[in-house]
């Protein structure tokens, strides 16, 4: 592996220290803004009537929890593959967790007073979380970035 401002291999060292846990450059690019959108998804749950604009059709609820949760899920298999890199349960993992932070924020709906926890909400986090993930993967793969689906 070389830096592609400079064509001497790089160092074991030098790799594990690039892709290190711990390097600022993964805080800043995978881990924070993760962290920052789980926040936003939680003060949107916490709240008694969620900023959201009406489009004029029944299910419309649904359609934002799908949306928002696919943003999780993007940010989830970046945040994911910079810790683990890529390999099947690293994907089941990635999902995994965005169904299970779904699953807690509708827990935590049925406490705020004008919310409730629903199964159908729920759902729809969890095939957002899915769609996400897809759709990262599959703009990966078209930029060369993947071989096949469980690479």
């Amino acid at each position: 592996m070389t830096k592609s401002t400079d064509k001497t291999p790089m160092s074991q060292a030098q790799i594990i220290e690039e892709t290190s846990f711990n390097s600022w450059r993964n805080w800043r690019v995978f881990y924070l803004p993760l962290i920052l959108y789980a926040i936003a998804i939680f003060m949107a749950s916490s709240s008694t009537a969620p900023p959201a604009p009406n489009l004029g059709f029944d299910l419309q609820d649904k359609l934002y929890h799908l949306l928002a949760y696919g943003v999780l899920g993007v940010l989830l298999i970046r945040c994911t593959q910079s810790i683990w890199g890529r390999g099947r349960w690293v994907y089941v993992a990635s999902i995994a967790f965005g169904i299970l932070y779904g699953v807690t924020d509708e827990f935590h709906q049925s406490f705020v007073p004008g919310r409730f926890a629903d199964v159908y909400d729920g759902l729809a986090d969890a095939f957002g979380v899915w769609l996400g993930h897809a759709g990262y993967r599959r703009w990966q793969r078209r930029r060369g970035g993947l071989k096949t689906f469980f690479s």
